[in-house]
């Protein structure tokens, strides 16, 4: 498949390389000269110097042969524009980013646009999705990865295993873990990641990937951690823009758990505007570095829209038992946030990307999430009723190490399958393999 992506920023260049691992046909227009030639030393694709608001660059693109446009620059009006134009080229499946999809429509996140935004197929907001995702880490706070299957039935969840874990130097198959829960992947500390087998040892460091169903997750996460998650006292540094939109989501959420917010703001001006908007939290006028008000807290969450100082301040907590969860600002600095234990991130760029990947899925796979730092993926693929492997068992289907069926969802059920588990017709399998290797699932299910 052909795919234009229209501005080469973290995002842009993420995807690009997505794409291109996943073996699609990528072009990329970026207005700025500079990071056009720094884009085409990094990818061995087509790139463009040029402006996805001007039709004769879309055309030195081949738009009119592109099944997919993606406009992901930071201005919104060029993006929709992009977009416009690209239909008047041919026929492409559209999506465009918008900084608040409040200015846009007044609909949920990534929901369907109207039909009179003519040209847009799906936008989507960068910031609402960060909010969402971090609202998932507040349930899971000792989390790496959050993705839920067969629409909330079936969980998978990255785990970070501390000094303090009882799981450490065991293998995985003499883990006790809870029923309807398996181990489908671990990340060593050099960040490889590798599908999991009876065999693997546990060590201080590695990253366990989980699936199941909610419950039996929640309890295993109790297990490896070593932590339950308390009435939440949470800190948000940062009032700007993300924070002020993120303390407004939870105060929706508070209603339904036991959330106590804080949020700390360094500018007065914007201390008002949070104090006149926000009816269920305390605004604290305050520099970034509260240390006092830090460590009075289970939950910080940073997103001063600086690395440094959301790093030092994780760091802080971190230190004192403190659970943390951060905005990576620069993709740059992902390694450092890790370097320092600061497991619980989130990273536009990766969620935007991912995001936009589930548009790139066959039409049998009922929803594919990117995790492991975009290495890994999972992807939930309903068995239609010509499918060769009704009525197998999962070991006639002669799976390669590199696939791995993590869980089955049948009606309202879920469990996790072995070698002699029979596959009916519309069950839905959850599936997990590295990113390179994705493409390869359909043939086994064929």
């Amino acid at each position: 498949m052909l795919v234009t992506i229209i501005g080469g920023s973290q995002v842009g260049k993420k995807l690009a390389k997505m794409l291109i691992k996943r073996k699609h046909k990528v072009t990329l227009i970026e207005e700025n000269k500079q990071t056009a030639e720094q884009l085409k030393k990094e990818l061995d694709t087509l790139i463009i110097n040029g402006s996805g608001a001007n039709i004769e660059d879309l055309k030195k693109a081949n738009v009119d042969k592109a099944k997919m446009i993606i406009a992901l620059t930071e201005n919104d009006t060029v993006n929709i524009v992009s977009c416009m134009l690209a239909k008047q080229l041919g026929e492409p499946f559209t999506i465009s980013q918008v900084a608040s999809l409040e200015n846009i429509t007044e609909k949920a996140s990534n929901k369907k646009v109207p039909e009179q935004y003519l040209g847009i197929d799906y936008l989507i907001s960068p910031q609402q999705s960060v909010i969402s995702e971090i609202v998932e880490y507040i349930h899971f706070p000792h989390a790496s990865d959050i993705h839920y299957f067969g629409k909330g039935k079936s969980l998978l969840l990255g785990i970070r295993v501390t000094e303090q874990s009882e799981v450490i130097n065991n293998s995985l198959k003499n883990i006790d873990l809870p029923e309807d829960s398996q181990i489908i992947g671990i990340e060593s500390k050099d960040c490889s990641f590798k599908l999991a087998f009876d065999d693997e040892k546990v060590s201080p460091g590695d990253i366990i990937y989980l699936v199941g169903s909610p419950d039996s997750i929640k309890k295993a996460n109790i297990k490896i951690t070593n932590k339950e998650v308390e009435n939440q006292r949470i800190i948000i540094i940062g009032g700007k823009k993300m924070g002020y939109n993120l303390v407004r989501e939870l105060e929706e959420h508070s209603k339904h758990h036991d959330f106590m917010i804080k949020v700390i703001e360094r500018e007065h001006k914007q201390c008002e505007v949070l104090k006149r908007n926000l009816h269920e939290s305390i605004v604290l006028e305050s520099n970034y570095f509260n240390q006092e008000e830090i460590l009075e807290a289970n939950i910080v969450i940073t997103v001063t829209g600086d690395d440094k100082t959301n790093i030092i301040n994780s760091t802080i907590a971190n230190q004192n038992g403190i659970d943390t969860i951060s905005e990576i600002t620069n993709i740059q600095y992902e390694p450092i946030y890790k370097a320092v234990g600061i497991e619980s991130t989130v990273n536009p760029s990766l969620t935007t990307a991912s995001q936009i990947m589930k548009f790139l899925r066959d039409m049998d796979i009922e929803t594919m999430s990117i995790f492991q730092n975009g290495e890994a993926v999972g992807t939930e693929i309903v068995l239609s009723e010509d499918s060769s492997v009704i009525n197998k068992q999962v070991s006639d289907l002669k799976l390669p190490s590199k696939i791995k069926i993590g869980a089955v969802i049948r009606e309202e059920d879920m469990f996790i399958p072995n070698e002699n588990s029979v596959l009916k017709e519309d069950d839905r399998l959850v599936i997990f393999t590295p990113l390179n290797d994705q493409n390869s699932v359909k043939k086994y299910l064929e």
